[in-house]
């Protein structure tokens, strides 16, 4: 029944980022076209692709493990982008994170994400007639986070900070490295 909950808070929380995101890129681009100058005009580029290099604090199990990933974002305009990520967090027996994020762009550094995650990991057994042995179950999880692009040409350095939540909640925090093409 707990699950059902939370998922159903998830549910609604994306919704809210799908109508929150929506209604702000529109009157995004609406202003946008009402003051139109080519010497005004941000460039970015299409796509982007970055390394994440970090450490995930889980504060439901108390503990702080090495994080890396990478993720690839398409900008549909200057303000919105979606695409996919990936993560790994070298926990015992390992955690992979997989997503469709939502990236909104505030300004030509500053990004946010909204993202439904699929979390992959290792599930002890206590009883006995397991003798300890481990499953792999996956479950849902959300992410939002933030993060701040320092553009050396067409590299970026980016110093992120993630807040996942789902059957457990944790704090993932580093750099990322990417490319803009």
């Amino acid at each position: 029944m707990k699950n059902k909950s939370i998922q159903q808070k998830m549910i609604l929380i994306i919704l809210l980022c799908c109508f929150v995101t929506s209604f702000t890129y529109a009157q995004h681009e609406e202003e946008g076209h009402g003051n139109k100058n080519k010497n005004e005009h941000h460039h970015h580029h299409k796509h982007h692709i970055a390394i994440f290099n970090g450490a995930a604090s889980n504060f439901t199990h108390h503990h702080t493990h090495y994080s890396i990933g990478i993720d690839y974002e398409y900008r549909f305009g200057n303000f919105l982008g979606s695409g996919i990520i990936g993560e790994y967090v070298a926990i015992e027996k390992g955690e992979w994170l997989g997503g469709i994020p939502i990236f909104m762009h505030f300004t030509k550094g500053l990004k946010l994400v909204a993202a439904p995650l699929l979390v992959n990991r290792a599930e002890h057994h206590t009883h006995d007639n397991h003798h300890g042995e481990t499953n792999r179950v996956t479950d849902f999880a959300l992410r939002l986070g933030v993060s701040y692009s320092f553009h050396l040409g067409e590299f970026a350095l980016s110093p992120s900070v993630n807040y996942d939540m789902g059957e457990s909640n944790s704090l993932v925090y580093g750099l990322s490295i990417g490319i803009g093409f």
